[in-house]
């Protein structure tokens, strides 16, 4: 790296001399500061794995020890016989590791060496190895025998070594007390089981700081041999300096007549490519008014004037007014010139849905006051509402499904594990055991949960919906949801309400449905009444709430309301949602028609 002037002032022999010595400095500075934090991280990570691993067995071994003495107060407890035997027996910790017990005495009670059984721990190891140093494991035993809990680390010999020799233990222990008896339960296994990978991980730690410093000094290396090259080669950039700026500022005069000539030509290319706009746009603006021409348009537009006479109408629109038998110059029948008054000195437009022949038309009605007329544009929607047809049947179709699947699949399981923790209550209580109240905890939960499904299926799934009318389904529906929610649902009716058309009592039980889920989800109903009433050939179904209410706008785009609203013109019911009296939203669908 070379300490450059400014751009004004040439390099010297001496700058370049001044930046080697620098770079010399940097290398070792840089070098030292690398060795040292190879080192450390190291020695380190070495030092903190070793005492994490150790730290994780040993807590490991407690943790079986606390188990081990569980289970044999457990045996204790019920006065088994041969408990030891049968409690210890083939059981290993890694590769040597055992289960030893001893007394409050420090007498051993089991032990994989069966003739160590009965006597003085310490002693039979002092006598068998009097060489070697037992305080570690006095101190282990000592704990033991004041009841203490813990884990340690002490030096003995391995009993099933033909040879034994002095070896580091890791050991576990935990106390059990009785009402008769004390013991102390160890998990002891091999130190050396824990520090072979250690000891790898050391070595690979070291070899991998080995390798860091080697590729440090490697780079050093090139480094300084490329500052080397640099500053030979800057030697002679120091010689040939004056003859290259003249050069360079040669090429800087011919560069700049090259941009200057560049600039006019793009001037002249942005004047021809704004020409292109412009032409461009006149072009576009002549399309859209054809494209506005009613004439062309396949679907219906009319102008109507405000007394109800028909000024205008295209093809389309002519169809449409031979399905209401009139035609252009004619007057519209009853109710459409009302509502072209209506519109006209409303603020806004108005959408209506009309039928003819195999088509469905959504017709816009928008006023042009200073003309003194209404424009009706039609929009063929015949595709979307059997889309829309679809995806209710779809939606009934899954929501069945799953209601049977609850019902059938789960809910029997349900059942059948009910069953089986009633049987487990009464087992505990012919044995007075203090697992009983859990039991009979869980039993009350699962019956619970079991309700919680049987009513989740049943709105899923109606069957009651066809075998026994729209009014018990509301019924059911209005109980279902109280247990659900924890609110009040009521049902209210005239009497018998018949719906001979399963499909529309199917879509009238939907309402009900998304109506009730509405006021419960984003109004925070607490009381909810579900009414169905019957005037000559009209049913009307209310869905009334003491929530929040709602913004009609603020919901639009909401899925429960658009279901709700596609539903009641699947059946030809006329839809209001408007507020309660005091509070809350009124859901009210009008199905007329009805023998």
């Amino acid at each position: 790296m070379i300490l450059r002037k400014k751009p004004t002032e040439p390099l010297t022999l001496e700058d370049i001399r001044l930046s080697a010595r620098r770079n010399k400095i940097l290398v070792l500075v840089s070098g030292i500061f690398v060795l040292a934090i190879a080192g450390s991280w190291a020695l380190l990570s070495t030092h903190r794995f070793q005492t994490q691993t150790i730290r994780i067995n040993q807590e490991h071994l407690l943790d079986i020890a606390r188990i081990e003495a569980r289970l044999l107060k457990n045996l204790l407890q019920q006065e088994k016989d041969s408990y030891l035997e049968t409690f210890t027996s083939d059981i290993t910790v890694g590769e040597k590791g055992y289960i030893w017990i001893i007394d409050r005495n420090g007498v051993l009670l089991s032990h994989p060496d069966k003739d160590q059984i009965g006597k003085d721990m310490i002693a039979i190891r002092k006598e068998a190895f009097p060489d070697y140093d037992w305080s570690s494991h006095e101190l282990v035993n000592d704990r033991m025998r004041k009841g203490e809990e813990g884990i340690g680390v002490y030096q003995s010999v391995w009993w099933s070594e033909t040879e034994p020799e002095a070896s580091r233990k890791l050991v576990g222990f935990s106390p059990v007390n009785t009402d008769t008896q004390f013991l102390s339960v160890a998990v002891c296994m091999s130190y050396d089981e824990i520090a072979g990978p250690i000891r790898s991980y050391t070595l690979r730690t070291f070899t991998i700081a080995g390798m860091a410093i080697a590729l440090f000094g490697m780079a050093g290396r090139i480094f300084y041999r490329s500052q080397q090259r640099e500053n030979q080669a800057l030697q002679q950039e120091v010689a040939e300096h004056k003859k290259t700026r003249k050069a360079l500022q040669e090429a800087h005069d011919r560069l700049e007549q090259c941009v200057e000539d560049r600039t006019v030509e793009l001037r002249n290319t942005n004047k021809l490519l704004r020409k292109e706009c412009e032409e461009r746009t006149l072009v576009e603006e002549r399309n859209r008014d054809l494209a506005k021409f009613p004439s062309e348009d396949p679907n219906p537009v009319l102008r109507i004037s405000v007394e109800g006479t028909i000024t205008y109408a295209n093809k389309a629109g002519e169809l449409l007014l031979e399905e209401l038998g009139t035609g252009p110059g004619g007057m519209l029948p009853e109710p459409w010139d009302q509502i072209v008054r209506e519109v006209y000195h409303s603020e806004g437009h108005k959408q209506v849905e009309v039928a003819y022949g195999e088509k469905m038309f959504s017709l816009t009605l928008a006023p042009v006051k200073n003309s003194g007329y209404v424009n009706l544009y039609g929009l063929d929607v015949t595709e979307r509402k059997i889309l829309e047809q679809e995806i209710l049947k779809i939606n009934d179709m899954v929501q069945g499904s799953v209601g049977r699947d609850l019902h059938d699949g789960l809910l029997q399981q349900l059942t059948g594990v009910t069953f089986f923790c009633d049987t487990l209550v009464e087992n505990l209580a012919d044995k007075s055991s203090p697992y009983r109240i859990d039991a009979q905890e869980i039993a009350g939960r699962l019956r619970r949960l079991t309700n919680w499904v049987r009513d989740l299926a049943k709105g899923l799934y109606p069957a009651d919906l066809e075998t026994n009318g729209l009014g018990f389904a509301l019924e059911r529906l209005a109980s279902t949801a109280s247990h659900l929610f924890s609110i009040s649902v009521t049902y209210e009716s005239d009497g018998e309400i018949a719906v001979s058309n399963p499909q529309t009592a199917l879509h009238l039980y939907r309402i009900a449905q998304e109506a009730m889920n509405n006021a419960v989800k984003h109004g925070n109903a607490k009381h909810i009444c579900i009414r169905l009433s019957r005037e000559n050939d009209k049913i009307t179904l209310a869905i009334i709430d003491d929530g929040s209410g709602f913004s009609g706008k603020a919901n639009a785009g909401g899925m429960g309301l658009q279901s709700i609203h596609y539903r009641a013109k699947a059946i030809g019911a006329v839809l209001e949602i408007c507020p309660g009296e005091t509070k809350g939203a009124i859901v009210r669908c009008v199905l007329s028609g009805v023998a």
